[in-house]
């Protein structure tokens, strides 16, 4: 990913330092509030007796320090509570980007009871802080604004808030380039019920560069855990393709996506069908399919995967790489060679074969940087593919007779564990009578006639 820029619209009326909260509303059919959404709730032991008090050391441990400093030269603290109140840091909203950021710190006072009507707003860049407090009758007539002060309200005080609101967050991708984390807000009565009022939506806008889109350090697919990394994607083309005519909307469907979105994941799939197995993946998903589409998002909030229950292939903008895409796209494959149940009852299994395909994918010019070797041996999973390939070949298939009966055993007492180490992984379903080398039948398959 070349450039990933935050951007904020409500604020700049009033901070010119920032470049503002852009976000947008959209005034839809009126819903049923039909769960209780999770939040934080501000009891009387969180609220705080000192004006720089936060636990949050990853986000904050560079903006109160600084602040601390501030007020050391010239007090300020004092008059700040007078004026506004006790700032909640551990109740921030924040907005991050690579070049800038928006910190959102709701504000509060005895005289305000259960709700947020003054918020502390920083602007950070690599030069600077910027940061002025605001008051809701600022600009009441700002449904932005508006929202601001509901979405910190309900983010401090939960369900049991005086503005008798609530949030559902709800993924929304409305542009490929623009990645929306959207709110459905609710008003609550006694006559009605939670009712659904609007919706808004913040974007965070990622310029990537086409040259640069399926190079990088890719995660591993479903279940990632931060700092486990299994490999990254070789660098594509760098071409421009001017036709329109789409891999990727051959077998995939958004109506939300524009041309540049199917561009870029058609670049990544060149890279995928460019290797003999990742052809044959592409030909057999799209023979399956029969001219059926699979829904597909992206997502800068959760894990890439495919659910087949609901029929939905997820990418998530940071791990736009190719070896990620094969890796669900092998899933899908996956999914459409046996029953629902004979897949759910053997989760474990595809997750080892996918994880194994993905490596073998790998073994290519690029695979040899020392940076991504050293990531994918890093990893338990990684580790454990590796010494899975000691006796397996690119197809899955035994190296030698004689290595026939040590396999169950690397998987039983090596490869699994180094699964089950993951949390997700733990729990899922092993079969054990698919074990060996009928794990890796779809493979053998999708390598045949490949060298």
């Amino acid at each position: 990913m070349n450039t990933t820029r935050v951007l904020y619209g409500v604020l700049a009326p009033f901070f010119i330092l920032i470049t503002g909260l852009s976000t947008s509303c959209e005034h839809e059919q009126e819903t049923v509030f039909q769960g209780i959404p999770l939040t934080r709730t501000l009891t009387a032991a969180d609220i705080p007796t000192d004006f720089f008090a936060y636990s949050d050391t990853l986000h904050l441990s560079y903006i109160v320090p600084a602040l601390q400093t501030v007020d050391s030269i010239a007090p300020f603290v004092a008059d700040f509570k007078e004026d506004y109140g006790m700032p909640l840091w551990n109740f921030a909203f924040i907005n991050e980007g690579e070049e800038e950021s928006c910190y959102f710190i709701p504000v509060w006072s005895s005289n305000d009871s259960k709700k947020i009507s003054k918020v502390w707003v920083f602007g950070i860049t690599e030069e600077q802080i910027s940061y002025a407090p605001f008051r809701y009758e600022d600009n009441p007539d700002n449904s932005d604004w508006k929202f601001l002060f509901d979405l910190l309200t309900y983010y401090v005080f939960g369900m049991d808030n005086d503005l008798g609101v609530a949030l559902q967050a709800v993924a929304q991708t409305r542009e490929w380039i623009t990645i929306s984390s959207c709110w459905d807000v609710y008003a609550h009565t006694e006559l009605t019920g939670w009712i659904y009022k609007y919706r808004n939506c913040i974007d965070r806008v990622y310029w990537i560069d086409a040259s640069s889109n399926t190079g990088g350090h890719g995660g591993t697919g479903a279940g990632t855990l931060p700092g486990e990394v299994i490999g990254g994607g070789a660098s594509g083309n760098s071409g421009s393709n001017e036709n329109t005519s789409f891999q990727a909307k051959d077998i995939f469907e958004n109506n939300n996506f524009m041309e540049s979105n199917w561009k870029v994941l058609d670049l990544i799939l060149e890279e995928i069908t460019d290797d003999c197995m990742g052809q044959q993946l592409y030909n057999g998903i799209s023979n399956a399919l029969d001219g059926d589409k699979i829904s597909i998002q992206i997502v800068d909030s959760s894990n890439p995967g495919y659910d087949w229950t609901q029929g939905v292939f997820t990418l998530n903008v940071e791990y736009l790489t190719s070896d990620v895409f094969f890796h669900e796209l092998f899933h899908l494959y996956q999914t459409m060679q046996e029953m629902p149940y004979s897949f759910e009852t053997s989760l474990l299994n595809r997750e080892i074969e996918a994880h194994y395909a993905q490596f073998i994918y790998l073994q290519k010019p690029t695979w040899s940087d020392e940076e991504y070797r050293s990531k994918f041996e890093s990893s338990p999973r990684g580790a454990s593919m590796k010494f899975l390939h000691s006796v397996l070949d690119e197809s899955g298939n035994i190296k030698e007779k004689s290595l026939e009966s040590m396999l169950n055993i690397i998987i039983t007492e090596y490869v699994l564990k180094a699964f089950r180490k993951n949390e997700t992984y733990n729990s899922y379903s092993f079969n054990i009578e698919n074990n060996g080398v009928e794990i890796f039948q779809n493979l053998n398959k999708l390598t045949k006639g490949c060298k």
